[in-house]
C-alpha cells in the first residue's frame, strides 16, 4: 500500500526521508516535491492552493497503480492541497473506490480558513516578520533563521506557501469517501474546534490523535506518527489480504 504526503509551507519532499526509517514494508511513502524547492528547485512555485493539487495529482497519477489501495496524509497547508488532492480523486470512481483513509495534520478544515480567526497575512510581512513567526512556531532554529542563505532561497519559498496557503478559498464542502484522523500538536495553538472541525467532511469514521509537541510534532515525534500510521493502515491490510487484492 502507499501513502502520499504532502508537507508543511516550506517543506519539501525530505521532510519525509526520515520517517521510512520507522515505517512497516507494507507500506510505501511516496512523497511528491512541490515546485520550486528541492529537486525542482527551477519550477515555477504554484499561484494557488488548487494549481498545487492539479500539479500534485498529474503526479500521483503516475505513481498508483489503479488497482492499488491508497492513503493520503498532509501537515498544515499539505491539508489542504491533500484536501483538493481528494476531490480531484473523487471525481474519478476508479481511483476513489481504492483510497482507504485520510491523514490531516496540524490543520483546521478548509472552510475555516476565511473566518475571522484564522485570517491572517503573513506572507506580506518583511523577512524580520517571518523569521519571527517561525520561530513562534518552532519549526527553524536561530541558527538557520539567521543564515543569509537562508534568506536568499528559502524565504521565497516559504513566503509562496504563505501566500498560497492564507489567500485559499475552498468551493463547497467534499464528503470524504473513506475514514479520516486528525493528528495534532498538544503544544500546537490548534482549538478543540479547529481539530474536530474535519469532522463534518468525515461521514465514513472520525478521530483525533494527540502527540507531544508543537507545530512541528511530525519531525519530533515521528517515531510515534509513523505507529499510529501504521496502526491504522495496518488494519487496511489485514483485509486487503483475506480478500486478495492488490496493495
Amino acid at each position: 500500500m502507499k501513502i502520499f504526503c504532502l508537507p508543511y509551507a516550506g517543506g519539501s519532499s525530505s521532510v519525509f526521508a526520515k520517517w521510512k526509517t520507522y515505517m512497516s514494508r507494507d507500506i510505501e511513502i511516496v512523497a511528491p516535491e512541490l515546485a520550486g524547492r528541492g529537486t525542482r528547485f527551477n519550477d515555477e512555485k504554484y499561484v494557488s492552493i488548487q494549481s498545487a493539487a492539479d500539479d500534485i495529482y498529474s503526479i500521483f497519477l503516475k505513481k498508483i497503480n489503479r488497482n492499488e489501495k491508497f492513503a493520503i496524509f498532509g501537515h498544515s497547508m499539505g491539508c489542504f492541497i491533500v484536501y483538493e488532492l481528494y476531490r480531484r480523486i473523487y471525481a474519478e470512481p476508479g481511483l476513489r473506490k481504492n483510497l482507504v483513509h485520510i491523514f490531516m495534520s496540524g490543520n483546521y478544515a478548509p472552510h475555516l480558513n476565511n473566518v475571522h480567526q484564522h485570517h491572517t497575512e503573513f506572507y506580506k510581512m518583511g523577512n524580520e516578520g517571518m523569521k519571527h513567526e517561525l520561530k513562534r512556531l518552532g519549526g527553524v532554529s536561530d541558527e538557520v533563521l539567521d543564515d543569509p542563505l537562508f534568506t536568499k532561497y528559502f524565504m521565497p519559498i516559504i513566503r509562496s506557501d504563505y501566500y498560497i496557503t492564507e489567500t485559499y478559498i475552498p468551493e463547497k464542502i467534499v464528503k470524504f469517501c473513506c475514514g479520516c484522523t486528525v493528528f495534532n500538536g498538544v503544544e500546537d495553538d490548534l482549538t478543540e474546534e479547529d481539530l474536530t472541525s474535519w469532522k463534518k467532511y468525515s461521514p465514513c469514521g472520525f478521530s483525533i490523535k494527540n502527540f507531544p509537541g508543537n507545530h512541528f510534532f511530525i519531525n519530533e515525534h515521528c517515531d510515534l506518527v509513523i505507529g499510529q500510521i501504521r496502526k491504522i493502515l495496518g488494519k487496511y491490510i489485514e483485509n486487503i489480504r483475506k480478500n486478495d487484492v492488490k496493495l
